[in-house]
């Protein structure tokens, strides 16, 4: 559900302001996105990227959203020259794509990264309060 928000945040000024136009889309009466985008694969993208991700240190976490968000662009760059699917005005390129795709995948990590931190900290005091330890239960 965050994933989608974050994504919309961004995405929604982007596509309000025309800089990407999405002329063939999932019911175009309610949305102006690509909804397949927006509510699978980027999603999807996103849990990987948080997966694969998930014990890296941090500058190794920050360099490897380019193995997700580079591709996607290309693929959408080859979407928008070869197709009607996607169109790119007021200068709109594969760049800025990049750069919100990480922008995005780096805020979702984060938020990630929050709540397992938090989630650590309750399951501690949990822990702690109860006596039980996890390696006792089994």
């Amino acid at each position: 559900m965050f994933k989608t928000l974050v994504s919309t945040l961004i995405d929604g000024p982007v596509i309000k302001r025309k800089y990407v136009i999405y002329p063939e889309r999932y019911l175009p009466k309610l949305f102006d996105s690509n909804i397949v985008f927006l509510y699978i694969l980027f999603p999807l993208s996103c849990v990987m990227y948080n997966q694969f991700t998930y014990k890296m240190k941090p500058l190794k976490t920050f360099l490897s959203v380019f193995l997700f968000s580079v591709p996607m662009a290309l693929t959408e760059n080859i979407i928008e020259k070869n197709t009607k699917l996607v169109e790119f005005r007021k200068g709109w390129n594969g760049y800025y794509t990049v750069a919100v795709l990480s922008f995005t995948f780096w805020i979702v990590r984060l938020f990630i990264a929050g709540v397992r931190f938090l989630d650590k900290k309750r399951n501690r005091t949990e822990t702690h309060k109860t006596g039980i330890n996890t390696v006792d239960i089994y």
